[in-house]
């Protein structure tokens, strides 16, 4: 199912980060992140989590080794991550 595969972060003490240190690690976070070719990537976004921000990973399909296999922080910025599927533009009614 998909949405059901969801990484949370840890309950280590997390760095909270404005909204603009966050856009700012959202293209370090994809750019890290990309290097890893067996991640199926399919968005990177900002999103609040509890009372910070965290980068978003969207993935189409989990990765091989497993969801916990996933970083919970990138350089400082925590991130989330949640197998979302392919994303399609939706047609005009």
């Amino acid at each position: 199912m998909l949405g059901s595969a969801i990484k949370l972060l840890s309950s280590e003490p997390m760095v909270n980060l404005t909204l603009d240190e966050a856009r700012a690690a959202k293209e370090a976070v994809r750019a890290k992140l990309q290097l890893n070719g067996a991640l199926s990537i399919v968005g990177v976004g900002i999103t609040r989590l509890r009372d910070t921000y965290a980068v978003k990973v969207n993935l189409r399909a989990p990765p091989a080794l497993g969801m916990n296999s996933l970083p919970d922080q990138v350089d400082g910025c925590p991130v989330r991550f949640e197998v979302t599927g392919s994303i399609r533009t939706k047609e005009a009614v």
